[in-house]
């Protein structure tokens, strides 16, 4: 396999923080009967926040297809303005 061209392509990715992240990705801060009831739930709740990030490919010259792609956002930066330093 010769992969020797790695294109990386940056990325900016708008995010809105819905009951349904709550519930699947901040689970630890939503209730079933109650909801966004937190203060941290209610912060982050109907929130949009922008990632920055990058995706790149690694691709197989011998046989001319992508065999590789790794994607990674900071997630942290916008998550901590919005939140102000909790």
């Amino acid at each position: 396999m010769q992969n020797t061209n790695k294109p990386k392509f940056n990325l900016r990715t708008l995010v809105t923080i819905t009951e349904i992240t709550l519930q699947n990705v901040f689970h630890h801060l939503y209730n079933e009967e109650r909801g966004a009831d937190s203060l941290l739930a209610s912060k982050l709740l109907n929130k949009r926040i922008l990632l920055s990030g990058s995706t790149r490919f690694g691709w197989d010259s011998g046989r001319s297809c992508v065999v590789r792609v790794a994607s990674q956002s900071d997630f942290l930066t916008p998550m901590l303005q919005l939140l102000g330093g909790v």
